[in-house]
């Protein structure tokens, strides 16, 4: 069955909405998880790879911003330890206990990081991640080093450091996030091609609507904190917000499991 939204009267004042497709989904018990793909394929290093494509996503000032960072340690690792030793000798294949990744120095304003496991140290011969998340308050690009060190056992047969844990730096190319404003502005309707949510501002209820069969789309509103307050078939759904409290909260609209819409609203 399809839908005709249409637009009411406006009755509010122009309200900026920002429109942008990753919003924080709520927290779970762990801080993040690793990329399945690049897990299944099996190569060691961090993900998606700086070297090939520097550029994390994008996010906008005032929607919530999450990105994950998969990052593969190998088992063991061939280095050289002439730094370490103090005179120049052939590469030693060491055994490689953990990587200690480090947080960005430098992050948009408004996001943090977070490991996991949550001590950032991730197990030779295993995976973690790191997360990027929050919501962006101010534009610009800014750059984000992620380091690290690897901390890993000499063979007891190397001279002088044989059978010790060393540590070395991990130092991988710099990303980068950039955050635009990315406002339009609407009436009390928030307005995308066959689609529409009304009013906006809001007080006692909101209504989604999406002209497309509505077995193929889900609706997911969140909190200012990412939290879900509901969700559901999106054709023409209309919530009861009495009981939210006053403030912004986010939207998201899945079309087959892909994301579809989303921007932000505001409970008078």
């Amino acid at each position: 069955m399809y839908y005709i939204c249409h637009k009411i009267k406006s009755m509010k004042n122009i309200f900026v909405v920002a429109f942008f497709g990753l919003l924080a989904i709520g927290l779970n018990a762990q801080n993040c998880t690793p990329d399945p793909t690049v897990v299944s394929a099996g190569v060691t290093g961090i993900f998606p790879d700086p070297d090939l494509n520097p550029n994390l996503p994008g996010g906008t000032v005032g929607i919530p911003y999450t990105t994950t960072v998969t990052v593969l340690v190998p088992a063991d690792s061939t280095i050289d330890l002439s730094s370490l030793i103090g005179f120049p000798m052939p590469p030693v294949t060491v055994t490689v206990d953990y990587l200690e990744l480090i947080a960005p120095v430098l992050l948009p304003d408004g996001l943090m990081a977070a490991c996991e496991p949550s001590m950032c140290q991730i197990s030779g011969g295993s995976n973690g991640c790191m997360i990027i998340s929050g919501t962006p308050t101010a534009e610009g690009t800014t750059p984000v080093s992620i380091t690290g060190l690897y901390h890993f056992t000499v063979p007891a047969s190397t001279p002088v450091i044989g059978g010790t844990s060393q540590s070395l730096p991990a130092i991988f190319t710099p990303y980068s996030i950039t955050i635009t404003a990315g406002s339009v502005g609407f009436n009390d309707q928030v307005t995308s091609g066959e689609f529409s949510v009304y009013p906006n501002p809001f007080e006692n209820e909101i209504t989604f609507c999406y002209n497309s069969p509505e077995e193929n789309n889900i609706v997911s509103v969140y909190d200012a904190t990412g939290k879900l307050i509901e969700k559901g078939t999106a054709g023409n759904r209309t919530f009861n917000t009495r009981l939210w409290e006053k403030g912004v909260y986010y939207f998201r609209i899945e079309k087959n499991g892909k994301l579809v819409e989303s921007g932000s609203l505001t409970k008078e």
